[in-house]
């Protein structure tokens, strides 16, 4: 194949890819528009959900109980890694001193 030849076989495929790309975009756009008029009043997932005991209050009162409850819930997660943790790094120790392999 000539270079000419294969600089406009590149060209024709780089444009298909284009338009299909194109294609998809416009695609994905028509159905995020349909979803979006399918789902009035409710809260998209990108923005993230509040939880029904909280939808009464107040927009500060819901961030402030949202904040409490974040810090509990990573509290309560760190908490269950220290209990877990150490007492892993003994059992794996002692495997390791049963068949016998090193320390690093």
């Amino acid at each position: 194949m000539e270079y000419e030849a294969f600089c406009e076989e590149v060209q024709t495929q780089q444009s298909g890819f284009q338009n299909q790309l194109e294609d998809r975009l416009i695609a994905s756009s028509e159905n995020s528009d349909e979803q979006e008029e399918g789902e009035e009043g409710e809260d998209s997932d990108e923005d993230g959900e509040m939880p029904e005991d909280l939808l009464d209050l107040e927009p500060a009162e819901q961030q402030k109980w949202l904040i409490i409850r974040s810090l509990y819930t990573m509290g309560l997660g760190t908490l269950i890694v220290m209990l877990f943790s150490d007492p892993m790094v003994s059992v794996f120790d002692a495997m390791g001193t049963a068949i016998n392999v090193d320390n690093f």
